[in-house]
């Protein structure tokens, strides 16, 4: 698709589930049964999730737009 062909080479997709709060804990293997529970339901399974906050995301953001990339080939 237009716009997608820089991840052509990408074989691996690491989802990051968005928060509008830091929730310092929700990475721990509690959260983690409960969410993919939750993920379950709407029948999503095996998925290998990452949470981040809005504020880390601010935090990587002058990274980025430097050219660090979160992605590796």
């Amino acid at each position: 698709m237009p716009e997608l062909e820089r991840f052509q080479d990408c074989n691996i997709f690491k989802p990051v589930l968005i928060t509008f709060e830091p929730l310092e804990l929700i990475n721990s293997e509690f959260f983690r049964k409960h969410i993919n529970q939750l993920l379950q339901e709407e029948g999503i399974q095996d998925l290998a999730w990452q949470i981040l906050s809005v504020g880390n995301l601010e935090i990587l953001q002058p990274h980025l737009a430097t050219g660090i990339k979160l992605m590796s080939r």
